[in-house]
């Protein structure tokens, strides 16, 4: 009598743990697979962000070089001097 109740607790105790570790297994897999899919869209938010805050930076200091070229030309333009230098100048005649 003692082995059939040991058996049966055995049995039952069985049942009861697939029944409870089954819905717990798949809600720790949709629990996996959320944070999964949560990843890839926090990494491609986060590639987005960068890209704009690169084309911001970078459009700026774009603006930032016409604006000191065309400043350069000016000022270039402006003094006289300039236009006294040979045409045929190069690099290596303006050694020190």
């Amino acid at each position: 009598m003692k082995v059939r109740k040991k058996s049966n607790k055995v049995q039952s105790l069985k049942s009861v743990s697939l029944k409870l570790l089954i819905p717990i297994g798949l809600a720790v897999a949709g629990l996996l697979s959320f944070m999964l899919l949560g990843m890839r869209e926090n990494r491609r938010l986060a590639e987005e962000y960068i890209r704009d805050t690169a084309e911001l930076y970078v459009g700026q200091i774009n603006r930032d070089i016409v604006q000191i070229n065309s400043e350069l030309v000016c000022i270039l333009e402006e003094n006289d001097d300039i236009g006294a230098l040979p045409h045929t100048l190069q690099p290596q005649d303006a050694k020190y």
